[in-house]
């Protein structure tokens, strides 16, 4: 489920943020409202006060701001079922915002192995893309 085109601004939810770290958050606390397990990943290079630099970032480029883990349930018999983990990975934008190479191909590759990848402008976006899944 890769999706990278811009919002559309009506129907979107009251939280308005002015930088996209702020969207993070705000992302992340719906998510989190929502009984989705998720937290913000960080891809860049951190600063090292001792040294007054920033040490050099050694992670996978393009990985998306927010990972997470969506529970889905198979019942097989009315007693027995089994519970998975289905990777959440959402790239989020400010609305003039537009994903780069590195983060289009970690979204495809999300979405190739079963994962659940978005790209989002808006808290009501990430709402809309989420009520597929069951999450509203």
């Amino acid at each position: 489920m890769t999706a990278s085109g811009p919002p559309e601004a009506k129907g979107d939810a009251a939280v308005k943020a002015d930088t996209e770290s702020s969207l993070v958050k705000a992302c992340l606390d719906w998510l989190q409202l929502h009984g989705i397990l998720a937290w913000r990943s960080n891809n860049v290079g951190v600063y090292d006060p001792a040294r007054r630099r920033f040490r050099a970032f050694r992670g996978r480029k393009g990985v998306s701001d927010i990972l997470g883990l969506v529970e889905w349930t198979t019942y097989f018999s009315a007693d027995v079922r089994s519970v998975y983990g289905i990777l959440l990975a959402v790239e989020v934008k400010m609305p003039e915002g537009r994903l780069t190479k590195d983060q289009e191909a970690f979204l495809d590759e999300v979405n190739r192995r079963g994962g659940i990848a978005l790209c989002v402008h808006s808290v009501g976006e990430l709402a809309e893309k989420m009520k597929p899944l069951g999450v509203s």
